[in-house]
């Protein structure tokens, strides 16, 4: 008896699964997507103006086991 429960519980449950994966996204236009974007937190309007660029860098490493000698790196990020 119980194997027949447990059997409809798993049908019952692929069912549902594959019904939700089925189902188009809530917002098929877009509007919630520009609705956020033009609501955006202050914080984060700073935070973009702070990071978006190019930056230079210079990486020293320090002497350990693992590198004896150290070492550096420079490069280039742009974001």
């Amino acid at each position: 008896m119980s194997s027949i429960i447990l059997w409809r519980y798993s049908l019952a449950t692929l069912f549902c699964f594959f019904a939700l994966i089925g189902m188009p996204p809530a917002n098929v236009d877009g509007t919630a997507q520009q609705d956020a974007q033009q609501k955006a937190w202050p914080e984060m309007d700073r935070l973009k103006k702070l990071y978006l660029g190019s930056w230079d860098y210079t990486e020293t490493y320090s002497k350990t086991p693992f590198y004896p000698q150290g070492g550096s790196d420079a490069g280039g990020y742009t974001s």
